[in-house]
Parts: C-alpha cells; sequence; structure tokens
C-alpha cells in the first residue's frame, strides 16, 4: 500500500464522523527544497462552523496534530451550546 493511501486510510479511521480532505504535498521553503507535507483538513457539525487544518511532515505527526485540534474544537463547540442552553433556562 502506498503511503499516501495508508495516510487516507488511518486519518478517514480516525475520524469517522467528520467530513476528511487528504492531501500529499511537495513543499520548498527557503532553506529545504523538496519536502513532502501530509495535510488533512477537517469539518463537520460536531465541531462547529469552521473547518479545521493540520499539516506536518509526517502522517502520524498530522493525525495525531488533528486529533488535538478536533478535541479543541469539540469542547469549545460542547462548551458554546451548554451556555446557549443556560441562557435559554
Amino acid at each position: 500500500m502506498s503511503d499516501f493511501a495508508d495516510f487516507r486510510t488511518k486519518a478517514r479511521a480516525a475520524f469517522p464522523d467528520l467530513n476528511v480532505s487528504v492531501m500529499l504535498y511537495d513543499k520548498e521553503t527557503a532553506t529545504v527544497s523538496g519536502l513532502i507535507y501530509y495535510r488533512l483538513k477537517a469539518a463537520g457539525m460536531k465541531i462547529g462552523a469552521a473547518g479545521l487544518t493540520a499539516e506536518a511532515t509526517s502522517p502520524a505527526e498530522a493525525i495525531t496534530s488533528m486529533i488535538r485540534l478536533v478535541a479543541q474544537a469539540r469542547r469549545a463547540t460542547r462548551a458554546a451550546a451548554e451556555a446557549a442552553m443556560h441562557a435559554r433556562s
């Protein structure tokens, strides 16, 4: 299985309830040429209206970073929903 296919499979398994876009691209910077980056974009109502993006030089780092971002977004979304419910009562 290719690196990209493996990355896509693991990323989608990690976030089954979100819309996940998986990308792989070659990035040139001032110091490094030809560095491969793995990028994840996630969106869904369970993490609020804003989409999230994580990128790293390894698939595992990208997935770990996205897990952190999703957890933070879910906590914020839940807190906002609870605050709205308390404001109505």
